[in-house]
């Protein structure tokens, strides 16, 4: 009869932590999901921002300033292809 009980209270017990931690594991999901969004968005601005700068491509052709602005752009379209594949790495951003 006590095992019975137990056991039920344990089963109970055993279910409520698991509720908690589902659900705290979806909130911090969500958080971070819309981190991503967030910084996929300010990205984008920052893209466009960087291409409106030099449209005449006077930094870009620039010998000294071109390899540092080269460099950039392509972190930040990396970061960017890394933000928009869900952190999965195509086979021409691992080269």
């Amino acid at each position: 009869m006590y095992i019975n009980i137990y056991l039920v209270f344990s089963a109970i017990l055993l279910f409520i932590i698991l509720i908690y931690i589902i659900v705290n594991l979806y909130r911090k999901n969500s958080t971070y999901e819309n981190w991503v969004y967030e910084l996929n968005e300010s990205l984008s601005d920052v893209l466009i921002r960087w291409n409106t700068i030099d449209t005449k491509q006077m930094f870009e052709k620039d010998d000294e300033v071109g390899v540092v602005y080269g460099g950039i752009g392509d972190i930040m379209k990396d970061i960017e292809t890394r933000t928009t594949n869900n952190g999965q790495q195509t086979e021409t951003s691992r080269n």
